[in-house]
């Protein structure tokens, strides 16, 4: 079972359902649609909290540029409607606090997958 962390500002979004979904990197061992996922926040440190456990539902490639502000999702480059929803989907208020995040944590431009519970 995939254990997957998450920042403390995620767990509202989390706990009432708005957020059912997470972008991150590729894995060594790729999660898959049928996996049970265990949500953590603090894994590994003596705050670990788990959050809940969920089927994943489904797993899509995602890029994202910092440059333009784009989202390209299984290899369809994005409208600013459809990257506006991503934004929300992902827990942010806003695109430029998505954008933001990426960019903080990741630095360069992203490749990952969008994991869906």
């Amino acid at each position: 079972m995939p254990i997957i962390n998450f920042h403390q500002e995620f767990l509202d979004a989390i706990a009432s359902g708005e957020k059912r979904q997470t972008i991150r990197k590729g894995r060594a061992k790729p999660i898959k649609p049928g996996d049970n996922l265990i949500l953590y926040t603090g894994f590994r440190t003596s705050k670990a909290r788990r959050i809940g456990e969920h089927t994943c539902l489904g797993i899509d490639t995602i890029k994202i540029k910092w440059e333009n502000g784009s989202i390209c999702l299984n290899g369809t480059w994005m409208h600013k409607s459809h990257i506006d929803w991503i934004a929300a989907k992902e827990g942010f208020l806003h695109t430029a606090a998505f954008f933001g995040f990426f960019k903080r944590h990741y630095g360069d431009d992203f490749e990952g997958v969008v994991i869906r519970w």
